[in-house]
Parts: structure tokens; C-alpha cells; sequence
């Protein structure tokens, strides 16, 4: 089973769900968190979310992450 942003049909990978990176207007998105505890920022699509990260390399991997699923 996928899990995480890979998986469409959960929270983290839907396009319609507050806490996905894919969904445009998500309020609440998973945090990049590195080993030590660091955290980077959210990981999501929602560019007007505050925190989120806008790094051009993450936020074109997600993109593409999003929209190169099955059955879009």
C-alpha cells in the first residue's frame, strides 16, 4: 500500500484534503522535518499558506509528483 503523498485515495496525496501537499488550497500540509528535528517548512501547493516552501526545485518535483499520478 502507498502511503504518504503517493497515495490519492489518503489525506496526504488527495487533491481535495487540508492536510495534502497536492491540493492548492490545503490549510494544514506535511512539514519537511530533516534527521536532526529541523523543520523546513510545509510542502505543499497552497503558495499563500504561511511557512510554506518556495524553493523553485520542491515546489516543480511536487508539480509534477501531482499531476503525473494515475488517473489524472
Amino acid at each position: 500500500m502507498k502511503r504518504g503523498i503517493y497515495n490519492l485515495d489518503r489525506q496526504f496525496g488527495s487533491t481535495h484534503s487540508e492536510l495534502s501537499a497536492c491540493d492548492k488550497f490545503a490549510t494544514d500540509p506535511p512539514v519537511i522535518v530533516d534527521g536532526d528535528g529541523k523543520v523546513y517548512g510545509r510542502l505543499t501547493l497552497n503558495l499563500n499558506l504561511v511557512g510554506a516552501v518556495k524553493d523553485h526545485w520542491v515546489l516543480n518535483w511536487l508539480s509534477e509528483l501531482c499531476q503525473a499520478r494515475p488517473g489524472r
